[in-house]
């Protein structure tokens, strides 16, 4: 006798829970409607809390309340964009203390359709902010590593509160082609382009994200071959229990391929060399 199509989609459902409920990270997922309809027990174990505590929007009542409206906004505009996302936030644990969180999120396919989205979490607090010797940049040289080496699609790394870089991720490195060595110590804007240098583009988007918590751009990156590619770059002030600012994460995502794509539907054969903000937020 073979299984029904209903039995298989819920033995394998039920073999996805059991998996999930073990892997070593925190695990999320929403539908269509942008709400969260299950979490993991690693998830769960975290907060403290139940399921129906945490399903819709119930999660969001741990999220640090400076943090919110900054992570809303994250979550919303790239799941209507159907794209990848990667941001920190400080989450309430079963104890009451706040932890930083490293979220990872994906948009999810069944048969090709567009489903929803699956999240990773992992508490980067100790790696990020605990046993690290400061500089009076704001920060070390293996300060936030484990952030930057979590995602290894993105350019990723921190920058300190005097414009200099403290880490440099993988993702950094292959997609502008500096090793790290070349890199920490640096200022971070000897890495623009010599327009946007000129223009003053690097100290600006500081200063919009230092003052606001946020600055989003879009506009021509140069690696160290000195090709040029278009980016997508989030500069996020980081600050401490205090609120005492005491650096940036930057990521730079290489989207040329849909720039040009949308370029050539525009029919615009010059485009703009310097780096665009596109919107600052809270």
């Amino acid at each position: 006798m073979t299984d029904s199509p209903e039995n298989i989609v819920d033995e394998g459902e039920r073999f996805f829970r059991e998996l999930a409920d073990f892997a070593p990270v925190m695990i999320w997922r929403a539908g269509l409607d942008k709400l969260c309809d299950w979490f993991n027990k690693p998830w769960l174990d975290f907060v403290g809390r139940t399921l129906e505590q945490e399903l819709g929007t119930g999660w969001a009542e741990g999220v640090h309340n400076e943090d919110f409206d900054r992570c809303l906004q994250v979550y919303t505009t790239s799941f209507d964009a159907r794209k990848n996302f990667s941001m920190i936030y400080r989450l309430r644990r079963h104890d009451g203390e706040f932890r930083y969180i490293l979220d990872n999120g994906a948009p999810f396919y069944r048969s090709g359709t567009f489903a929803g989205y699956f999240g990773s979490c992992i508490d980067v607090t100790d790696q990020s902010f605990q046993g690290t010797k400061r500089t009076k940049n704001g920060g070390g040289a293996d300060y936030f590593q484990l952030l930057v080496e979590a995602v290894v699609d993105y350019a990723i790394y921190m920058i300190g509160t005097e414009g200099r870089v403290l880490s440099w991720n993988t993702g950094a490195r292959r997609l502008k082609g500096y090793a790290p060595e070349e890199i920490i110590g640096q200022p971070f804007s000897n890495f623009y382009t010599p327009e946007d240098r000129e223009a003053g583009v690097p100290a600006r988007a500081l200063e919009v994200a230092r003052e606001e918590g946020r600055f989003l751009a879009e506009g021509w990156r140069v690696r160290k071959d000195g090709t040029r590619f278009w980016a997508s770059v989030v500069i996020d002030a980081i600050k401490d229990e205090q609120g005492t600012l005491i650096g940036f994460a930057k990521v730079t995502r290489d989207i040329t391929e849909r720039y040009e794509a949308q370029r050539q539907s525009r029919g615009t054969h010059k485009p703009s060399r310097m780096l665009q903000p596109i919107c600052s937020a809270p």
